[in-house]
């Protein structure tokens, strides 16, 4: 393998800062969040800089940290394989130039940006190449670009993954539809500038998700290759090429924060009262996806836009009604948004969706219909009728968007959220459920699937104590929870008797502890059998007598350390009040 970080250090990272491993499954619970969170670096804009780094006759450094995202490591492993090398450090990602090579192994995981932006660039690059995914990858079309690369000096083995391929990718005249993937597109137009022959390219379709092309002829512009653009006669871009560019990487590099993934946060805070703000959102951005603010302005949020900070908070909850042929990736979180507003919505022109990493259209549907909501399947989209939401537990399809819009659902579900596969987040958060905990979320991995185990009943259990703001409610669930024996609830318990130390209405909930294994986490407890009503004193003396053989030798010291401090005080209060008896 050439030079440079392990091809997988990426993914290895990114597992470190999940909540979890393979098969993780999370319960996100009612709640509200509130706060600031950093937007993550764009993973459109770091895969587009990435390959052009490489390219370039003079490398350099990209503002970019581990851990990565799965698509993000999947694109520096297939670069490292093409002869380009990399350096981590403190202040970013160092990219050291492709050194040629012979043959290359491209292993592009779940990543279709990686796959669709390097074929045509491996070949210009690299005589021979074997190229492999997993998930949906196979599945997912590359017809279009294969037959477009076939024209042009390149021999395919097979026409779907896995692949292998030999020749050399030349210039000339390319006709390719812009419907199906704009990622073709990207790719043809990161490849032609290094063939020797000079091209251009013919749109045969309208094109589709065209911010995403415009993205790409920004990042070429910052490396000095020159694409000319016109219009045709059917009022279609048409691309013009020279051949024999040489990329050359600027010294200062940044990194667009990433509107996609900031969109989560934004439509959170456009539920709820409590504001969310995102830092380092570029309002200039070239991201379709940067129009998830006017949306939600549009369907009643307050958006306020404060330089690169975005802050939202509930106005009203309006219906949506979007066409999402140029931002199909925010069509999940929308349609969580639209289910708990108002009215009817429709979300139209998303029929690409169907060949994401799920058929994301008809998984929208059902992680709905799974929540509660209602919901009607197009051909090229959604109706979402808005109404609450109750809860339950979904797929998330291997899909990383709909991990994350099931987890903003939670929020305004009556009941917890049980989401299965929630690692997919690791494909472009890594850092999500992460960030989620910090804006104040609670969400913890849980060991369940949809079988209704003790581990899932406990943990809505918890959540239905927590929510009670009636003594008589809460004390009826906490009898519920001592019945069952869910032992996972002790720590509530514990905290709630602690919150509410200085009411009449704990005795219950101290009896409640006494079925639980809970020896360890009752040592707090002590000082209330010396203040509390008798109920509670007495309730407590029957806890501690039951539950101190059992503790641990750091419990029982803590709580010989509470009753000495105790009994000191007692005396010394004693000793006071026998100065006037």
């Amino acid at each position: 393998m050439p030079h440079g970080i392990h091809a997988d250090c990426g993914t290895g990272s990114a597992v470190c800062r999940r909540i979890g491993g393979t098969g993780m499954n999370i319960t996100c619970y009612p709640g509200t969040l509130g706060g600031t969170v950093a937007a993550i670096p764009s993973k459109s804009d770091a895969h587009r800089k990435l390959i052009c780094a490489a390219l370039s006759a003079n490398g350099g450094m990209l503002p970019l940290r581990a851990p990565y995202c799965d698509d993000i490591a999947a694109t520096i492993r297939c670069l490292t394989e093409l002869g380009a090398g990399f350096s981590q450090s403190a202040e970013g990602l160092t990219v050291i130039p492709i050194n040629r090579q012979s043959h290359a192994e491209l292993d592009c995981g779940e990543s279709g940006s990686t796959l669709r932006f390097l074929l045509p660039v491996a070949m210009a690059v690299c005589g021979d190449i074997s190229v492999r995914g997993k998930g949906r990858l196979p599945e997912r079309p590359i017809d279009t670009l294969v037959e477009a690369m076939s024209a042009h000096g390149v021999q395919f083995a097979q026409t779907k993954l896995p692949l292998s391929a030999s020749g050399a990718l030349t210039g000339g005249s390319y006709e390719i539809a812009g419907n199906i993937s704009s990622q073709f597109l990207s790719g043809l137009l990161m490849a032609l500038p290094l063939c020797a022959e000079d091209s251009e390219i013919t749109l045969i379709t309208p094109l589709q998700s065209s911010a995403y092309v415009d993205m790409t002829l920004e990042t070429l512009r910052l490396f000095h290759v020159e694409i000319n653009v016109d219009m045709d006669e059917n009022g279609n871009p048409h691309y013009q090429i020279p051949g024999g560019q040489i990329y050359w990487m600027p010294e200062h590099m940044i990194i667009d924060g990433d509107w996609s993934n900031a969109a989560f946060w934004l439509a959170a805070g456009a539920l709820q009262d409590t504001p969310v703000s995102v830092t380092g959102l570029n309002a200039e951005s070239v991201q379709g996806d940067k129009a998830i603010a006017k949306i939600l302005a549009d369907a009643g949020a307050n958006v306020e836009n404060y330089g690169n900070v975005l802050n939202v908070s509930c106005g009203t909850i309006d219906e949506i009604n979007a066409d999402m042929e140029k931002i199909p990736d925010l069509l999940p979180i929308l349609a969580v948004r639209a289910s708990l507003g108002t009215g009817e919505s429709h979300f139209t022109n998303a029929e690409r969706l169907r060949l994401k990493e799920s058929d994301r259209l008809a998984a929208t549907a059902k992680l709905l219909r799974d929540l509660g909501g209602r919901v009607d399947e197009n051909p090229d989209g959604l109706s979402v009728y808005g109404e609450q939401l109750t809860g339950g537990t979904v797929d998330g399809m291997n899909d990383h968007r709909l991990v994350m819009a099931a987890a903003i659902a939670a929020l305004r579900c009556e009941q917890p959220v049980t989401i299965l596969g929630a690692e997919a987040v690791n494909k472009s958060y890594p850092a999500f459920f992460e960030d989620y905990r910090a804006l104040g979320g609670w969400c913890e991995e849980s060991e369940v699937l949809p079988d209704g185990n003790v581990k899932n009943q406990a943990n809505t259990k918890i959540a239905e104590l927590k929510a009670a703001s009636d003594p008589a409610e809460r004390n009826r669930i906490a009898l519920e929870i001592s019945d069952a024996r869910y032992h996972a609830a002790a720590p509530a318990l514990v905290e709630l008797i602690l919150e509410n130390r200085s009411t009449n209405n704990i005795g219950t909930m101290v009896y409640a502890l006494e079925n639980l294994e809970c020896a360890d986490e009752i040592s707090e407890l002590l000082p209330l059998a010396f203040h509390g009503n008798w109920e509670t004193r007495h309730e407590l003396m029957t806890l501690f007598a039951a539950k101190f053989p059992q503790m641990s030798a750091d419990s029982q010291a803590r709580c010989r350390e509470l009753f000495a401090r105790e009994r000191n005080q007692a005396e010394e209060t004693i000793a006071q009040l026998g100065k006037y008896m």
